[in-house]
């Protein structure tokens, strides 16, 4: 644990040999810490049951903290991209999150998520466009409702087919997905 949340580079390649049902992994992983930043990366290929299976993930991370007397902010800032790849199947990965926390005689925390993400399956391309969901509380309480928002469109093979969306459902805030399923 203090290796990982030191200053570090830590990079290794993992290989298995073939078995029964899991054919050649090969695997590459990079983390580096420098201050306060922090990156790895996760990539390769794996087959299984014959099918090869690709991955290639990077992750970022950003935090920022202050600690005064009577007083704290911490701000971290995370960012997800990449893909996964199968006979079948592709994802591509486009994500970030911002957590914020500032502090006095309260305490008020923002969260805002972003997700850009496409996939195919079954012929068929999916993407979650502009999707955003941002929340925010004092001392554990939701507050400032015009701030709250879930948004997103989900298209399949270019059509919008739902989306996120938001509702009071008496003193609770649901947030959902609509599909042509459902919500």
């Amino acid at each position: 644990t203090a290796f990982y949340k030191g200053n570090h580079l830590l990079q290794f390649s993992a290989q298995l040999k073939p078995d029964n049902e899991i054919g050649p992994v090969n695997l590459s992983l990079r983390s580096q810490r420098q201050g306060s930043a922090l990156s790895v990366s996760l990539g390769g290929t794996a087959v299984f049951d014959g099918q090869t299976y690709t991955l290639n993930l990077s992750y970022a991370q950003q935090v920022l903290s202050d600690f005064g007397p009577g007083s704290i902010e911490f701000h971290h800032q995370d960012t997800l991209q990449g893909s996964l790849q199968g006979p079948s199947f592709q994802i591509q990965v486009n994500e970030t999150y911002d957590f914020k926390l500032v502090g006095s005689s309260s305490l008020v925390m923002q969260t805002i998520r972003t997700l850009n993400n496409a996939w195919s399956e079954g012929g068929q391309q999916f993407r979650l466009q502009n999707g955003l969901i941002k929340r925010v509380f004092r001392d554990g309480n939701p507050i400032e409702a015009d701030f709250w928002t879930a948004s997103g469109d989900l298209l399949r093979n270019g059509v919008r087919v739902g989306g996120f969306g938001q509702a009071f459902t008496g003193n609770l805030l649901e947030q959902f997905l609509d599909t042509p399923s459902g919500r």
